[in-house]
């Protein structure tokens, strides 16, 4: 036999009812704010309702190191509508990342952007730059004399 299930008015869950008055009891104690990203509410210890909403919520506030605004997403969409989707080094066309030339990220002009992958991005930032040094300059010299 299938037991109804009722929300909670707490939680908003559906819980059967046989187990709804422990399961308010619980809730009652346990719910002290919302959530900032759904409106959900938040159980006590937590600045959220749950691990999608911690995700959205720590990854994209601008405290977050992480943080990216939309202008620093761009650069991306910039690059690749000037450059194919590969890595100047190696044959890599599923994961590319893009470097900044100049290594200023405020400058997003197409030229300063080098399509790369993670691998040899790191590269780039690392004692084994100059592995691929001349690679990167060379393609940096061919893009900046097309117009």
């Amino acid at each position: 036999m299938k037991y109804p299930k009722i929300e909670c008015e707490y939680c908003n869950r559906l819980v059967s009812n046989t187990n709804i008055k422990r399961h308010l009891d619980y809730c009652s104690r346990k719910i002290i704010g919302t959530c900032p990203v759904c409106g959900n509410p938040t159980k006590e210890g937590s600045a959220t309702c749950s691990y999608s909403c911690a995700n959205t919520f720590f990854r994209t506030s601008e405290g977050n190191g992480r943080y990216k605004s939309d202008e620093e997403v761009q650069y991306r969409q910039v690059c690749f509508r000037h450059h194919e989707k590969k890595c100047v080094i190696c044959p890599e066309d599923k994961i590319v990342a893009v470097h900044h030339f100049d290594e200023n990220r405020a400058n997003n002009d197409w030229k300063n952007l080098i399509p790369i992958c993670p691998t040899h991005h790191t590269y780039m930032h690392s004692k084994w730059k100059y592995l691929i040094d001349e690679k990167v300059k060379e393609y940096h010299q061919r893009v900046s004399q097309r117009i």
